[in-house]
């Protein structure tokens, strides 16, 4: 995911599958975790500006953050404590 350009697939087989479905949404949410944040894979899927909300968690650097809201993005933010062990839910 490149926040100034929009989603990448590296799986050819389901680039366009991700694609249809997004032409048929009202709206898209895009889930991605910050370590795909500026990663680009083979093939762009969607354009940033298909995306209505992302979702992502507190490692996306705050000026990726900043420039989407200033594009007009919902942005959600979900805080990590890594404190918990999340494989055992403790």
């Amino acid at each position: 995911f490149v926040p100034e350009e929009g989603t990448y697939e590296s799986v050819v087989g389901t680039l366009r599958i991700k694609q249809v479905i997004a032409e048929q949404a009202a709206r898209i949410a895009l889930l991605v975790d910050s370590s795909k944040f500026d990663q680009r894979a083979l093939s762009k899927v969607l354009s940033i500006s298909d995306i209505d909300i992302i979702i992502t968690d507190d490692g996306a650097s705050p000026q990726s953050l900043e420039f989407l809201r200033r594009m007009g993005k919902q942005v959600h933010v979900a805080y990590v404590d890594e404190n918990q062990d999340t494989a055992h839910g403790t």
